[in-house]
């Protein structure tokens, strides 16, 4: 238990369930509960037995203490583990009974009951739905508001990005529930719900287990919510600070949207267009239309700008639209509503909501309506950089190419707002804006907007990563000043070292090979290597990748095999001339062997020798797994053999790459067909006459040939 490894207690529990099942299986549900071994669903199959004592202590400490979070999931699992329809009944009666006591006394913190009530959700919403629901219905009693209250609140999981949406394989359980909520609407319709919470769970909760026509029960709770807020802030504005003052300022038009989208009726289009005049449901309802519509991040985390799908749609080969009716209406509606609120405010101020219009407009049809959305953006406005930016990368995305006022104009907002202050998101936002500068319609005039700003607002090493990306993606030599520009400060280059190096190989200009191949070439006055690089795959990959587009580099580096280089250019060279895998790159890989280097074999020949002398075959399915054969490659015998006997700078490291050869042999086998002497018509004798001793550092060879 010490360790803590899988490893290390898997096995003693394998041995110990033959010896006394049942003895293992509740200490692993005590451990377990109690938080000693993580990850239970490793470890849940070993409890084949959980004790209704240990599941009874569990869940009264649950409804009875404050666990502060302390061992709490491990708790919940066991409980879960053996959870059945009147255990989830008995979390809800507790549940109702605590509402009811906090619920009575309105100005009471009740501390405790609240922190019980968030562990016993949590419970119930870890039971498997079937159950949970085969519980609950026993439980309620229809038309009853504090039920509803309680029941839609566990139910609700739409908007809720911590919890698994409600998924009911009984039809006749569902079918149950689903009446049971919608005969719940009218209920909660009736109830104050100044804050609005009740309707949002009950819409939630409709939308997982009902069916399209019941987009009527969404649509009168979404009316009752926008009366709500409308009259919530019109009692705050009166003066009431009470719970219906308060109301107003808090907004679930996510909530209902999601719900409505989640639903997924035949009716979802028409119940967006309608509540896209309704303000408080505008922008929510906006995003909703657009949602199929923006691109889809690559990865999870990804936030960079797609600078593939802008390309692709400036040159046309972005496919069309899988739904392009609905694209159209939703685009045509959009723009109207736009016009309508620009018609109503004649002072040139955007109205609410304008600018989360147009920034779905960019992603649904940016080309088609481009004007109409470069129009808002232009409209003054205060604290909606975000937005308005947003639009313009979406136009972008859609092959729009944005006038240089556009950007300038919001380049200089965000400059003016941080003059005095600057926040992270403020520089965040800074750095979006100005990567976009270089593919407006005037790049030169774009990059020298960039220079301007980041002479005025210091950004420094990795706060350039999308700068530097921007100015590689360019595909203009107009870009390569700025970049060497800001390459050239050693700290700069060091935290942006693969952004760098792609930039400079996307921008594939003649100015540009020189600067990169510069890096391993001592003989240019450009970007030196410093230290190892931290992104060296980075490097080798793109000079490897420029060597086989371009010919002339590729006989470049193969002569600069022959020089007299720094140890990291050596390093760094002979890793390319492996990435390479030509003949000729072997070949030139070898003169990199220097025995007078405190490496005299570089990593890159290991790699490229072994390569050449041990095949790896794949081992049957299992991915990354292979056997080791060994492989003919005597040309590379006969010309280390060579150096070995007559070439006095490398004659060392030969004789060890030979003896590491014949360890290789010895490891894997000799293949069939290669001659026991390296190069026999050489005429000299094999092992050679003279005694050495082989070693390879990396590999613990030790052997006297003689």
């Amino acid at each position: 238990m010490r360790n803590l490894g899988p490893h290390y207690i898997q096995p003693a529990l394998e041995n110990l369930r033959q010896i006394d099942p049942a003895w293992a299986s509740e200490w692993v549900a005590t451990q377990v509960g109690e938080g000693v071994l993580y990850e239970q669903e490793y470890w849940l199959p070993f409890a084949t037995t959980i004790p209704d004592a240990l599941i009874e202590q569990y869940l009264q400490r649950v409804e009875t203490e404050d666990l502060k979070n302390g061992h709490f999931g491990g708790m919940i699992s066991i409980i879960v583990a053996r959870a059945d329809a009147n255990l989830a009944a008995r979390v809800f009666a507790k549940l109702r009974a605590l509402r009811c006591g906090v619920d009575g006394e309105p100005g009471v913190p009740h501390e405790l009951e609240w922190q019980i009530m968030r562990q016993l959700e949590a419970v119930f919403r870890g039971l498997p739905d079937d159950i949970a629901a085969a519980g609950m219905l026993p439980s309620v009693t229809t038309g009853d508001p504090l039920d509803v209250k309680v029941a839609a609140g566990l139910l609700s999981r739409v908007a809720r990005s911590d919890v698994e949406p409600l998924r009911i394989a009984d039809d006749d359980l569902m079918a149950r529930l689903r009446a049971y909520l919608k005969s719940s609407v009218d209920v909660v319709l009736r109830q104050d719900d100044f804050s609005g919470e009740e309707k949002a769970n009950l819409a939630s909760s409709i939308a997982q287990v009902g069916k399209p026509e019941d987009m009527v029960d969404l649509v009168r709770l979404i009316r009752a919510d926008i009366e709500r807020v409308r009259r919530g802030r019109a009692a705050h504005a009166a003066g009431d600070r009470g719970p219906l003052g308060h109301g107003g300022a808090r907004s679930y038009a996510s909530w209902h949207i999601a719900a409505v989208m989640d639903l997924n009726g035949a009716g979802v289009e028409q119940v967006l267009i309608d509540l896209l005049p309704e303000p408080e449901y505008r922008a929510e309802a906006a995003a909703a239309m657009a949602r199929d519509f923006v691109p889809k991040l690559e990865r999870i985390f990804d936030r960079t700008f797609r600078y593939d799908l802008m390309w692709a749609a400036r040159e046309g080969s972005t496919p069309p639209p899988g739904d392009n009716q609905r694209r159209t209406r939703f685009a045509a509606t959009l723009d109207a509503e736009i016009k309508r609120l620009r018609e109503q405010n004649q002072e040139g101020k955007p109205g609410e909501g304008l600018k989360e219009l147009a920034k779905s407009l960019a992603a649904i049809d940016g080309r088609g309506y481009a004007s109409a959305v470069l129009d808002v953006i232009a409209m003054p406005g205060q604290w909606d950089q975000y937005t308005c930016l947003d639009a313009a990368e979406r136009l972008l995305m859609a092959g729009v190419v944005l006038p240089a006022t556009t950007a300038f104009a919001l380049v200089d907002s965000i400059v003016e707002r941080t003059e005095k202050w600057t926040q992270d998101s403020d520089r965040h936002l800074l750095r979006r804006i100005l990567a976009l500068c270089p593919f407006v319609d005037d790049p030169a005039a774009g990059i020298a907007k960039m220079r301007d700003v980041l002479g005025k607002r210091r950004l420094g090493g990795y706060e350039l990563r999308e700068l530097v990306t921007s100015l590689g993606e360019i595909r203009s030599d107009a870009a390569v000043d700025l970049l060497y520009e800001l390459a050239s400060d050693a700290a700069n280059f060091e935290q942006c070292e693969d952004n760098f190096i792609n930039a400079f190989a996307a921008l594939d200009a003649p100015r540009v090979h020189e600067l990169l191949v510069g890096i391993v070439d001592p003989n240019v006055c450009g970007i030196a290597l410093a230290h190892r690089p931290h992104r060296e795959d980075v490097l080798v990959a793109r000079l490897a990748e420029l060597a086989q587009r371009r010919p002339e580099v590729a006989a470049r580096l193969r002569d600069l095999c022959e020089g007299d280089l720094p140890e990291l250019n050596r390093h760094v060279l002979s890793k390319v001339m492996h990435w390479l895998g030509t003949p000729e790159a072997l070949a030139a890989n070898l003169n990199l062997i220097d025995d007078a280097k405190p490496s005299p074999v570089p990593r890159g020949i290991w790699d490229q020798l072994e390569t050449a002398f041990v095949e790896r075959r794949p081992y049957g399915r299992t991915p990354n797994a292979f056997t080791q054969h060994a492989r003919a490659s005597n040309e590379i015998r006969v010309r280390l053999f060579r150096m070995a006997i007559g070439d006095a700078k490398r004659r060392k490291s030969a004789f060890m790459l030979l003896g590491q050869i014949e360890k290789w042999r010895l490891e894997h086998g000799r293949p069939t067909g290669e001659p026991r002497h390296p190069d026999f018509a050489s005429g000299q004798s094999w092992p050679p006459e003279e005694s050495l001793v082989l070693r390879t550092s990396n590999s613990g060879f030790d052997r006297t040939y003689s």
